[in-house]
């Protein structure tokens, strides 16, 4: 348990990957943000489901963004 697993090939494939998806999930994060605004400025949804669903697409960005730095030192 204490000794340093080598990283094979495939692992370092995984990785990389895992990584782009991280990147993407924050991509789309952003996207939705913007159209929960353009949805609330459009009188789609109101003020309230604007903060409320910002507020959760913002964990989720902030979290896989924070995810992202913690694979990236590994």
């Amino acid at each position: 348990r204490d000794q340093p697993r080598s990283r094979g090939l495939g692992d370092v494939y995984k990785r990389q990957l895992r990584l782009r998806y991280q990147l993407e999930a924050v991509t789309a994060c952003k996207n939705l943000l913007f159209l929960v605004e353009q949805a609330y400025e459009e009188s789609y949804i109101s003020s309230g489901s604007c903060v409320y669903w910002t507020q959760l697409i913002s964990d989720v960005k902030n979290m896989t963004l924070a995810w992202h730095k913690k694979d990236k030192q590994r």
